[in-house]
């Protein structure tokens, strides 16, 4: 019942209204039977503890959390969640996660999830996780960085192997190098410079804002790699117009998959060597449709339309970028 206090007293200001449905709300949480839901028997839990984060057993099939999933409006979710501060439920982070995820699906703005959030005694990264996720979602990464600050830095909150990609995802929608290398450096600090995905997602970070040298730098430090790290690292030198030490790598490379193949044909499309891009196309082991697409568009970039009319005849599926880029050709 305190978690339920603490949320109303967050709120700045009610109306009667708001009051009234306060008190009542207080009445039915002070009712020992709950009567929600006809067809739920309430049985106590000995594992539920008082303290919010202390470890309690949850069943992520309770039915309460079940209907969690299918609230349709905000009346619904406002009901499931005083259920689940009755059976001590929102206890549990992930229970917890669940309820912030669907207050932000459910509303225009993320206020109602921030409400619930900021009434949580002791709230844990994976519950900042999900406002940051929701916020980089809706496409608003300066509020995701904003909160990220305010919540997670000056709140003293331990950060996890999620939060880092997430962060670093929302410093390169904000176009941040500045922000990126703080977090970088708060992944030294927190000891995550060896986690393979926070490592991936930092190499990305670094190719897409133009720092190719920091991104070799993450790539050469790490003593694991895989696949991920390679294709990463070969589409950064890609995008910064560097296709021969993209050639380099990719020949280096022991295990190759058609996302490797793709991008070395991006980059040479891009420098319109089409000579090299269709030798590398003809010695592919596997093409998806966006292999072919790669190959029409540089087809069509030299003007070649007898080779782009053979390339979109060849192709095995073509799907809506194919036609438009061989309307493209006519149009020009």
């Amino acid at each position: 019942m305190t978690v339920a206090q603490n949320f109303f007293k967050t709120l700045s200001s009610h109306t009667h209204s708001s009051l009234q449905k306060f008190l009542k709300s207080y009445k039915t949480l002070t009712k020992s039977q709950p009567k929600h839901w006809s067809n739920f028997q309430f049985r106590s839990n000995p594992n539920i503890k008082s303290n919010f984060g202390e470890k309690i057993d949850l069943n992520l099939n309770h039915p309460v959390l079940q209907k969690l999933e299918f609230c349709s409006n905000l009346a619904q979710f406002n009901q499931v969640q005083a259920q689940l501060i009755i059976l001590g439920l929102f206890q549990h982070s992930l229970s917890a996660s669940r309820v912030i995820k669907k207050a932000s699906l459910l509303s225009d703005s993320l206020n109602t999830a921030i409400l619930i959030f900021e009434s949580i005694e002791n709230p844990d990264a994976f519950m900042c996780n999900t406002i940051i996720r929701s916020y980089c979602d809706r496409g608003d990464p300066e509020n995701a960085l904003s909160f990220y600050y305010s919540y997670v830095i000056f709140g003293c909150v331990f950060h996890n192997h999620y939060t880092f990609p997430l962060i670093i995802r929302v410093c390169v929608d904000v176009g941040s190098v500045l922000e990126g290398q703080k977090a970088h450096c708060r992944v030294l600090k927190c000891g995550f410079g060896f986690d393979l995905f926070v490592k991936n997602s930092l190499i990305r970070l670094y190719s897409v804002l133009g720092c190719v040298g920091s991104a070799e730098k993450v790539f050469d430090e790490s003593p694991e790699s895989d696949l991920v790290t390679w294709n990463t690292m070969i589409d950064g030198y890609v995008k910064n117009g560097q296709v021969g030490l993209a050639h380099d790598m990719f020949d280096e490379m022991r295990v190759r998959d058609v996302f490797t193949w793709n991008s070395m044909i991006v980059g040479y499309v891009g420098m319109r060597d089409m000579e090299a891009a269709i030798e590398l196309f003809e010695t592919m082991p596997y093409r998806d449709v966006v292999s072919w697409n790669c190959l029409l568009d540089g087809c069509v970039r030299v003007g070649d339309s007898l080779a782009a009319r053979e390339c979109f005849n060849r192709m095995p599926k073509r799907n809506v970028v194919s036609w438009n880029t061989m309307l493209a050709l006519y149009v020009t």
